[in-house]
């Protein structure tokens, strides 16, 4: 019962999320929004060092602009099954790379993506900082506090301060990951064949491969690659949560 409440919840924050954005959409003007740049959206509406003059329009890259909403779909998901405090400080940073990447994608201007940016950082090093305080044993409470401030200082600075590969950067924060959760499921004698563990690494992988071949444009979907990675990624982060606050 629950869990089918939790699916309604997720469903309906995510609709109300859907309409706002959409209003907010209709109220921009795009000769108006500093910074906007021209794209004309198509096979690589991730790459958007490619637009050109195209389409005066807001949002410029509807697939990848709503894709968006499954972070805040398996956040609220999260905070409705769970009921933790730490489920709260992930919820946030997810609506927080909701927004941010929702308007990146829509107007393409550079501020937008310091937001998209920062947010990824903020939901992978909030996710890292759970695994590792939450499996030591820590409460709720200070569990929570410290994944808020990891997830603040590491979206300012990661993405302000200290330049580098966010590739290279998201795949250090989900390997700190996974070696926290290893070595707690090792200490505790517990199966790495765990389904939760295993379907958060392929959602993971699968997310990776999509957005890398969007990027070089040989995704057999178009239109599909980087939202597919939105969708992957939102699903993986979700069940390797879930899956920590099981095992913990």
């Amino acid at each position: 019962m629950m869990l089918l409440l939790s699916i309604a919840f997720a469903i309906g924050v995510s609709t109300a999320i859907y309409f706002a954005l959409r209003e907010v959409f209709k109220s921009l003007d795009p000769a108006k929004i500093s910074d906007y740049r021209h794209c004309k959206g198509g096979w690589w509406e991730g790459e958007l060092n490619q637009c050109a003059a195209g389409l005066l329009m807001v949002p410029q890259q509807p697939v990848n602009t709503y894709t968006n909403i499954a972070y805040a779909a398996v956040g609220s998901f999260l905070v409705f099954n769970l009921n933790t405090l730490p489920a709260y400080v992930l919820f946030l940073a997810l609506l927080y790379l909701c927004a941010g990447s929702a308007l990146y994608h829509a107007t393409s201007t550079r501020w937008g993506g310091k937001l998209d940016v920062s947010g990824i950082y903020a939901v992978f090093s909030a996710l890292g900082a759970y695994a590792l305080f939450k499996l030591v044993g820590l409460k709720d409470l200070p569990v929570a506090f410290i994944m808020f401030v990891v997830a603040v200082l590491t979206g300012y600075l990661w993405r302000y301060k200290y330049k580098g590969d966010m590739r290279v950067k998201i795949g250090v924060l989900l390997l700190a990951t996974y070696v926290f959760v290893i070595w707690n499921m090792l200490k505790k004698h517990i199966s790495l064949a765990d389904g939760f563990l295993i379907a958060s690494l392929v959602l993971f992988l699968l997310g990776f491969c999509a957005w890398n071949l969007d990027k070089w444009r040989v995704f057999p979907l178009k239109r599909w690659g980087h939202g597919l990675w939105h969708v992957l990624t939102a699903a993986a982060i979700s069940i390797l949560f879930y899956g920590i606050h099981l095992t913990r």
